[in-house]
């Protein structure tokens, strides 16, 4: 199990009005809390919180590594996001780029952009690749499964170490229809992965 710090997302208010004030402080105390509560890795997630995305998930990462050297987690479905935060990330301590579907209706290659962005970054760097596609979450068990095994066939045809593969099977809220028959259907389907 890998534990993951989810707390650096700019819907949290508290993290968009730090990105909006340039307030490293308020970010860098939920940097060091996570890591000290054991948070292997930080997720660094802009959301809305900013116009300039790609502007704000390098300033979460620099105000971020001035005061600890946990991985980090860069989430976003954006490769130009991920792409500008591999730009400032010191990647030696280790890697995830988190949130790649296997495609997109606006982006069909997007899970290859995520490979080459991993590859690029070195051996520390894995993918958490999720198991929904251009027509969205899965409601069943068969095509989460189907969608896992066109994930991992693609990395293995891209080359890309499937150890360094991380499968997300996607757990909905509870809000969300159906949600309630969902957490059988993911156990099913973590079982076939």
């Amino acid at each position: 199990m890998i534990l993951i710090g989810e707390r650096i997302n700019g819907m949290f208010k508290d993290v968009k009005d730090a990105i909006a004030a340039k307030d490293k402080k308020v970010v860098q105390n939920l940097a060091l809390r996570q890591t000290q509560a054991g948070a292997a890795y930080l997720d660094v997630n802009v959301g809305t919180a900013a116009a300039d995305q790609e502007g704000a998930i390098q300033w979460l990462i620099e105000t971020i590594q001035e005061v600890c050297t946990t991985p980090l987690s860069l989430d976003s479905q954006k490769p130009a996001v991920i792409a500008a935060g591999l730009k400032v990330i010191n990647a030696n301590h280790g890697l995830i780029l988190n949130s790649t579907p296997l495609d997109k209706k606006s982006d069909s290659e997007i899970f290859h952009k995520y490979v080459a962005m991993a590859q690029g970054a070195g051996p520390k760097a894995n993918i958490i690749a999720l198991t929904m596609d251009k027509n969205g979450v899965p409601q069943d068990v068969d095509t989460r499964v189907a969608i896992a095994a066109q994930l991992l066939s693609q990395a293995t045809a891209l080359d890309f170490d499937v150890q360094r593969l991380l499968v997300d099977p996607i757990i909905l809220p509870v809000k969300v229809p159906n949600a309630q028959v969902q957490p059988g259907n993911i156990l099913a389907a973590m079982d076939q992965i």
